[in-house]
């Protein structure tokens, strides 16, 4: 599917910007345990502005909005937006809420634990005012934690031409069940392993054969791709155009927060450019093994030509 329609937004993501609060930890905590940590630092997050920035820095048109507090780590989610040039103009700050946050704990091996401490709940305003800003965009980008709001959302999008991409947290604690109808208006449709698991209602982990038969499944529901992270191994993308599995890359890592953003919004740049599967597969990957190599969401988000030096390394990992 190219989308290469003239719309000066190539995603407009919604919501889910934080400040991580980073803590590295020897190993990571077990319940009732306690631990020795070191703070590394307060950083701007969230799946959905890691994800806009992301987009940002390989080129792309993104745009987001959503709401955040009138505090001092609201400032410094704006300002961080600023700097990697992300549209902010439909952003609104709330003066009588705090912003969201997240504490992650950072183990030696790359490895983290996440908790989501949400504040803010958000609206969607006018009819008529949300439909016009959908039609700027290519594709919406959003994660299901509200599943009424997001159901809104697409239906708003489906109804100006814009696509809409879902990415699936196990944190979104949503099943197949009770996404059917957001399903039918869902273009692109992106898991990491543990977040497919937890959709399709599976207690054990999945291989990585399976998750390539259940996502072919799922394209008979309405998505016409669905993505499934695979870590380190990399990922496995499937589309009404056929097949694509490629490994990871071998780099340095150091903290794998934001990787899996940091691949969607390679998958959908690839998308928008018009690319095959098989190539927005290694450009994905190799974006998100890269913005693993430091600190943080955004400690290091790739540029194209960064991807496309690592890709012409030949560092590829075998599955």
């Amino acid at each position: 599917m190219a989308v290469t329609e003239s719309r000066p937004i190539d995603a407009l993501a919604v919501s889910a910007a934080s400040i991580d609060h980073v803590i590295r930890v020897r190993h990571l905590p077990a319940f009732d345990e306690k631990v020795l940590g070191a703070l590394v630092g307060r950083l701007p997050g969230g799946t959905m502005a890691n994800f806009a920035c992301a987009l940002s820095r390989l080129g792309g048109h993104a745009a987001w909005t959503g709401t955040v507090g009138g505090d001092l780590d609201g400032a410094m989610l704006l300002e961080d937006f600023r700097r990697f040039r992300v549209d902010t103009r439909w952003a609104k700050v709330d003066h009588k809420r705090h912003s969201n946050f997240t504490v992650i704990f950072l183990g030696p091996s790359a490895e983290r634990a996440i908790v989501v401490v949400p504040s803010i709940r958000e609206r969607l305003p006018a009819g008529a005012t949300l439909r016009r800003r959908l039609a700027r965009a290519r594709f919406l980008y959003l994660s299901p934690h509200d599943l009424a709001f997001a159901e809104r959302l697409a239906t708003n999008a489906v109804g100006t031409g814009c696509r809409v991409a879902v990415e699936v947290e196990p944190t979104a604690d949503l099943t197949f069940a009770r996404a059917r109808l957001l399903l039918r208006h869902t273009d692109v449709l992106v898991f990491n392993r543990a977040g497919l698991a937890r959709f399709l209602g599976l207690r054990e982990r999945i291989s990585h054969r399976q998750a390539e038969r259940h996502a072919l499944r799922l394209l008979s529901h309405g998505p016409r791709y669905v993505a499934v992270t695979l870590g380190r191994h990399g990922a496995i993308l499937v589309g009404q155009d056929g097949v694509a599995v490629h490994p990871g890359f071998r780099v340095d890592a150091v903290d794998t927060t934001g990787a899996g953003d940091c691949f969607g919004a390679a998958f959908i740049l690839g998308l928008c450019r018009g690319w095959p599967l098989p190539a927005i597969s290694a450009y994905a990957n190799a974006a998100a093994a890269l913005s693993t190599t430091a600190v943080g969401p955004r400690g290091f988000l790739p540029s194209d030509r960064d991807v496309r030096r690592l890709l012409g390394s030949g560092a590829g990992r075998q599955i």
